[in-house]
């Protein structure tokens, strides 16, 4: 076994939440030292649902392969800190950093917290449910009229921990490149880190006011179906946005009135009349099974999947002829069988079968070191980053992915000073740039017009190159011997049928890092499976965890396969390039989209793994802390969402709301209000109702209580948080003029890191790429163009149908 990626690395938790824990995991499964710091009563985790003889198996599976130290004082505490490489915090810190850095001038602190370390919101109480709040989550996530949905578990303290594990990543191959920070810092805001998953629409519909109407469960905006149906035996996931997805879904369903119908023409007007589509399919998924629909619509390339139960996702073929589930045996021996991370790293796989050290098992602190002058290979980029953060400075990445997740992968490093060479070719552009293929669309180059697009390819280069063909080829050869890392998302095997695939990049560049993003990874009987970022949500298991218990699965009415791929794409990015700054060597990357979202219900898993039954689906209600809702308050369609973590905040808010039916001391303790949960509701939303939505707010986190105001897509752009901290930047770009775009959700110090330019028009950097990395000539180029091989226009070919 060649050495892991982050041998040698010590890290070190302070914070002891999800969010420290998940990024830890990462950290331990491919190879470094990590020890949390915990209290003599341990961490909260361990007492975080589910539990079995006291023991917790979330916890387990959030730390497989850590050691444990108790820690009773701040001295102690930084004493173990002395010889580490990385500190993680959460919340206001535990420690002041400058103590961190007196005691190791060499660690980068991780701190995490809900809201970022500046701004209004800094000291304020938290919770995955109020960000969820927060960032327009919840507000279209439901029945129409009916309370909104918060999402089941801790699905977005998992992503904050991702998202901190890619800054910290990048500081530790800048200290490989020679240009380690001192008392460097780097601040991960959950808040931010979750805009992710919404960031496109408050700039995109800012202004629709009834945009984020809820509209029935499994039913969100603009496509249908993108939907869950019942089967005869199981449940199936059906996706059909595209003209010919419909018509071969309507001739699977031998449905041929359906295909003809006026009102199912586009998916935007099928979901108008959803509940017409709706009368037509669902009876006939009835008469099969979910599995024979699958089989069936996967030969026509519809995308349809399985919605996947926690037990199934367990006795997954698809799991196991990956290699991605292991054993993890908790402090007690008990042994479960869980999902592994959602990407290895081919040459140097993440840690397999683990343990979980009882409280107070660890070996002795690390011992004090100074950081070695980095002498890493670097390359000279096109552009110097003057305003961006030059941690990556000399870092060069091919980003040939179409789309949001890929995109998002590549944005998050170019954010940090990675120079990211975007590729299109006239013939196939990047998809993102607008679903309509016209003379309309060619002529008023709405191609370079849409949102989604422009914010997930900024801070990046961007050239045409079509290299299925020998000239292109040959040009594309040339530059990824010029490059250290290559990331696609192709439907898997493509690359390998250009001829284009690990062997073949491996042979022109034995230092590349390459990254694969398929949606079902690479290998396994669903490794072909035609995908959109719905069908990896229904496939992850979070639908079964979503919801109320009489309810059909429930997804979560965003977009949340892509995003969440596309962190975990980075991730995956920022260790393969840090593993090749360390050791020289390249590798193939494969990540799985459908795992990178299972990963976010560990909860569930773990119940299932624990206990052996599927984990209750508890609507607003959450397996740990009690009281969690969503409550009316005064207004049409106004909700509070709280959540109650501690007897201390509940005894705040028994205090703030004043009904004598909540002082019963009866109430102490979580799982005794979680018994009461229906009178505590009703007291709560009394008070709520006769209230304004940011009073009770206001009330609340006067008092720690973690609150926040359901927020639609107009407060998101203008949360008084956000503002404070800069997250929303106004770039000036060509077609399209000034817009708002969000900052990364990690910084070095208080302000975002700079974005430096605005997505690239198509092919705008082209010839200077080819001219000052290839030598190209002027001549050579003006042939290439002549050819189709490069160009700043879209190949008129797709007017026939092209995209």
């Amino acid at each position: 076994m060649a050495t892991r990626p982050l041998a040698g690395i010590t890290v070190v938790d302070l914070g002891g939440t999800v969010a420290t824990a998940a990024c830890g995991r990462l950290f331990a499964d491919f190879g470094a030292r990590v020890i949390d710091l915990e209290p003599p009563g341990g961490f909260e985790t361990r007492r975080l649902a589910p539990l079995a003889g006291g023991e917790s198996a979330l916890h387990g599976l959030l730390s497989p392969s850590k050691e444990s130290a108790i820690v009773a004082s701040e001295a102690d505490a930084l004493r173990w800190c002395a010889g580490t490489d990385i500190v993680l915090d959460f919340g206001p810190p535990r420690i002041r950093h400058a103590r961190i850095h007196e005691a190791s001038p060499r660690a980068i602190v991780g701190a995490l917290s809900w809201h970022g370390l500046t701004g209004p919101l800094a000291s304020t109480a938290g919770s995955d449910a109020t960000i969820a709040a927060q960032v327009g989550w919840i507000k279209g996530f439901g029945k129409p009229g009916d309370t909104p949905r918060i999402p089941a578990g801790f699905p977005l303290s998992l992503l904050g921990g991702v998202t901190a594990f890619i800054a910290l990543s990048a500081e530790l191959t800048a200290r490989e490149l020679g240009r380690a920070r001192a008392n460097a810092v780097v601040d991960v805001s959950v808040l931010e880190s979750a805009m992710c998953l919404t960031e496109v629409a408050p700039i995109a519909f800012f202004g629709w006011a009834d945009l984020f109407l809820r509209l029935g469960l499994n039913r969100f905006p603009p496509n249908y179906p993108a939907t869950i149906y019942a089967t005869r035996e199981g449940w199936l996931g059906v996706t059909a946005l595209t003209p010919k997805q419909w018509r071969d879904l309507c001739a699977l369903l031998d449905l041929p009135e359906a295909a003809r119908d006026p009102r199912f023409r586009t998916y935007n007007q099928r979901l108008i009349h959803g509940d017409a589509v709706d009368a037509a399919l669902a009876p006939v998924f009835l008469t099969r099974s979910a599995d024979e629909w699958v089989e069936a619509g996967q030969a026509r390339r519809i995308p349809l999947t399985r919605v996947h139960t926690p037990a199934q996702l367990l006795a997954s073929p698809q799991l196991e002829a990956r290699g991605s589930l292991r054993d993890v045996a908790l402090a007690s021996g008990r042994t479960l069988r869980a999902p592994s991370q959602p990407f290895r790293l081919t040459r140097t796989p993440a840690l397999g079968a683990a343990r979980v050290a009882k409280l107070g098992e660890c070996g002795a602190p690390p011992s004090p070191r100074t950081s070695p002058v980095g002498a890493a290979e670097q390359r000279a980029p096109l552009r110097e980053p003057t305003l961006r953060p030059d941690l990556l400075r000399g870092v060069r990445i091919l980003d040939l992915t179409m789309g949001w997740a890929g995109p998002l992968a590549g944005r998050h490093l170019a954010d940090l000073g990675a120079e990211v060479i975007k590729i299109e070719s006239r013939q196939r552009i990047d998809w993102w740039r607008g679903p309509e293929v016209s003379e309309r669309f060619l002529r008023e180059r709405l191609y370079e017009k849409s949102v989604s697009h422009n914010m997930v390819n900024r801070n990046k280069l961007g050239i045409t190159l079509d290299f299925t063909v020998p000239r292109g080829r040959a040009v594309f050869e040339r530059l990824v011997a010029e490059a250290d890392a290559v990331i696609e998302n192709f439907s898997a095997g493509v690359m390998d049928k250009l001829g284009l695939g690990e062997r073949e990049l491996l042979m022109i560049n034995p230092r590349l890092a390459i990254v694969t993003m398929p949606p079902f990874g690479r290998g396994g009987p669903m490794h072909e499976f035609r995908a959109y970022g719905s069908t990896v949500e229904q496939a992850s298991g979070l639908p079964h965890q979503n919801g109320n218990p009489d309810e059909p699965p429930t997804m979560s009415h965003i977009a949340l396969g892509d995003p969440v791929a596309g962190v975990h794409g980075a991730a995956a990015l920022a260790l393969a390039l840090l593993h090749v700054k360390r050791t020289g060597e390249g590798q193939l990357v494969d990540l799985s989209q459908a795992e990178a979202l299972t990963s976010l219900g560990v909860q569930g898993v773990a119940h299932q793994a624990l206990l052996g039954e599927a984990p209750p689906r508890l609507g607003n209600r959450h397996a740990s802390y009690a009281p969690q809702g969503n409550y009316r308050c005064a207004g049409e369609d106004q909700w509070l969402t709280l959540t109650v973590t501690s007897d201390a905040q509940w005894l705040a808010l028994r205090d703030a709301v004043g009904d004598s039916a909540l002082f019963d001391p009866a109430l102490e303790g979580a799982a005794a209000r979680r018994a009461e949960h229906e009178r505590i509701d009703a007291a709560i939303s009394a008070w709520a109702l006769a209230r304004e939505r940011d009073d009770v707010v206001e009330i609340l986190r006067a008092r720690g209580i973690p609150a926040a105001g359901v927020h639609d897509v107009n407060e998101v752009l203008l949360h008084p948080q956000l503002e404070a901290r800069g997250f929303w930047q106004w770039i000036e770009r060509e077609v399209v003029g000034t817009q708002p775009s969000p900052s990364a959700p990690h910084r070095t110090s208080d302000a975002p890191h700079a974005i430096e330019l605005p997505a690239p028009l198509l092919g705008e950097h082209t010839r200077e790429v080819l001219g000052t990395l290839l030598a190209l000539s002027g001549a050579e180029m003006d042939a290439l163009e002549a050819e189709g091989v490069i160009g700043t226009e879209p190949s008129f070919a797709l007017a026939d149908g092209g995209l």
